[in-house]
């Protein structure tokens, strides 16, 4: 005997046989995963006035001499304010993040807050160095993204270590590394881990 099924793929009046829902249900499913393997699991941003949206502050220069060390390159705000603030607007698939911002540090810089898609993600990464370091580097692992599509990373300036002297935050680039897709975990607002990398190079401070 024939059964005959309300496909959820189509419209709720349509009636399909129960090897044509199954035909149309298994389709539906793979051309989901083809779409999900479409999305890198990892991306790199470069951090530059190119790629990066300034929404406070003065626009991004891409020539920053880090500590004023040749070769220490990065790209930053200049000159830099308490207030200001970016945003980079990329797709992305749904999964599990580490998300890694990469630039350099020395004591004339501040902090920032990362946001995705208007919600807080990790700690205040402070970009503080006695010392001119370069790279610095910040992770914020554990960063769930629900729904793949154009989501939207902001970064706002939000202080200062009480022994830097300025708000400079010196970057080069942004990195998206999708470690795992499903919902094992959902720490979007939650206070992520986040850690330096070791081995940079250091240049005494002597200048600003």
């Amino acid at each position: 005997m024939l059964s005959y099924y309300l496909c959820p793929i189509y419209s709720a009046s349509t009636v399909i046989s129960s090897s044509e829902c199954s035909f149309h249900c298994h389709a539906f499913l793979f051309m989901q995963a083809r779409r999900e393997a479409s999305y890198p699991s990892q991306l790199t941003v470069s951090y530059c006035a190119e790629q990066i949206s300034v929404l406070n502050g003065r626009t991004i220069s891409d020539s920053i001499d880090v500590g004023r060390v040749s070769g220490f390159k990065a790209a930053a705000q200049s000159p830099p304010f308490k207030t200001d603030m970016w945003e980079h607007t990329t797709a992305l698939g749904r999964g599990n993040y580490t998300i890694t911002l990469v630039g350099g540090g020395n004591c004339y810089h501040g902090q920032i807050q990362l946001y995705l898609d208007d919600q807080m993600i990790g700690e205040v990464l402070d970009w503080y160095c006695a010392v001119t370091t370069y790279p610095f580097i910040h992770k914020v692992p554990n960063v769930h993204i629900a729904q793949s599509g154009s989501h939207s990373l902001r970064g706002e300036v939000v202080g200062k270590f009480k022994k830097s002297q300025d708000y400079w935050i010196c970057l080069t680039e942004i990195q998206f590394q999708r470690d795992s897709i499903g919902d094992e975990s959902s720490n979007i607002g939650v206070n992520a881990a986040n850690c330096v990398t070791p081995a940079p190079r250091i240049q005494p401070m002597d200048e600003s």
